[in-house]
């Protein structure tokens, strides 16, 4: 018969398999939000002169279609990139854009809660 340690215990194998998961979780979601903001953009940028430039539906849907795809590939590359290069991928690196600030009656913006 086979003892196994109580699942209340962590090894340090088991924490490391954790960090592993997490890290590839943190990808995956980079890889299709990255892949799908790529495909817009492609399709955004081609709907426009398509529109412009050509007169019939078939063109108009073989120009979007052509810059979506474009779109999509660049949007693959980067994540068969993230994953086959072994690249450590951190959220701290993303750029966090905050639209708008409270302000205070003041004038100033509202200090933060957190600062120390």
């Amino acid at each position: 018969m086979i003892r196994r340690p109580p699942r209340s215990t962590l090894s340090s194998s088991s924490a490391a398999s954790d960090v592993y998961k997490r890290q590839a979780n943190e990808k995956w979601d980079h890889s299709v939000e990255n892949a799908l903001r790529k495909t817009s953009l492609g399709l955004v940028a081609g709907l426009l002169p398509s529109l412009l430039l050509t007169r019939t539906l078939a063109a108009r849907m073989s120009m979007t279609l052509f810059t979506t795809g474009f779109g999509a590939g660049i949007g693959y590359a980067e994540a068969a990139y993230l994953y086959d290069h072994n690249v450590t991928f951190d959220r701290r690196h993303l750029i966090n854009v905050q639209f708008m600030t409270p302000k205070t009656e003041g004038g100033g913006e509202a200090p933060a809660a957190n600062k120390q």
